[in-house]
């Protein structure tokens, strides 16, 4: 009786060792839900060669505010809303789900901008962007016109 039910056990678990890796959509719709879930209040800066503008992130669930200073500008964007690209490639880290690399094209599929995290930090158990690098780039080439860097600060 014993071996019977160690053998049914083993079978029944077998699928889930073959299980296929999942679509990009999957993934996508995963990391969505990852961020859409994250309650988030952090100051940070953008970076442009000597130019250094301060900002408050928040993020209560799909709803992120960033408040600028010097000008006094809000910027609030929500998850799942349209893009100004046409297309945008996403590297995804597998582990952790987190977004490590977006590439933005225009309506003539060309390449116009990138986001590329430089580093991250861990902030009460839990790891958030510490610096990332934004490129405006030439359409057609892949020369930088402008660069600067996000960075969060606790």
């Amino acid at each position: 009786m014993r071996l019977t039910f160690v053998i049914g056990f083993a079978c029944a678990a077998l699928p889930a060792f073959a299980q296929r890796p999942p679509s990009a959509k999957e993934i996508l719709d995963s990391v969505r839900m990852i961020e859409s879930r994250q309650q988030i209040d952090l100051q940070g800066q953008l970076r442009q060669e000597d130019v250094v503008i301060p900002f408050r992130l928040v993020q209560n669930g799909p709803l992120i505010r960033y408040s600028f200073t010097n000008p006094d500008e809000t910027l609030q964007l929500r998850l799942g809303d349209e893009s100004q690209y046409s297309n945008v490639l996403l590297w995804v880290d597998k582990a952790s789900g987190a977004l490590m690399r977006m590439e933005g094209y225009d309506w003539n599929a060309q390449l116009i901008k990138r986001f590329e995290v430089v580093s991250a930090q861990k902030i009460e158990g839990r790891w958030f962007l510490k610096q990332m690098r934004v490129e405006q780039l030439q359409p057609g080439t892949n020369h930088a016109r402008a660069r600067a860097y996000l960075e969060i600060r606790r």
